[in-house]
């Protein structure tokens, strides 16, 4: 037997490659009012799309650590689920983990 229980929402985390991310409409850090812009984007996440807008300056964290991240990353976004929308959307830039030869064993 299944029992049904109702939820508010769902948090979504999705992984996004660095290159899909929009980063030209981010707002470069010390723009006058760039922290207040919202950047409304669409995410097709194989099973649909899913609607998202995020803060200026959570986008300009996550630019300054793509900039300053010479082995690459990926882009993570964060919200509650809401139908075909993502509410309180968020992102972070996710630098790769560059390992040493002493890690790999060498």
């Amino acid at each position: 037997m299944t029992t049904r229980i109702k939820a508010k929402a769902a948090k979504v985390t999705m992984t996004v490659d660095s290159d899909d991310f929009p980063w030209d409409a981010v707002p470069p850090p010390g723009t006058p009012g760039g922290k207040n812009v919202v950047i409304d984007m669409e995410v097709d996440h194989g099973g649909g799309v899913l609607t998202l807008s995020i803060k200026g300056g959570t986008a300009q964290k996550a630019l300054v650590t793509h900039q300053q991240t010479p082995q690459g990353g990926f882009v993570i976004l964060q919200g509650k689920m809401i139908g075909d929308k993502l509410e309180d959307g968020g992102v972070v830039y996710q630098p790769k983990k560059v390992e040493t030869a002493e890690q790999a064993g060498g």
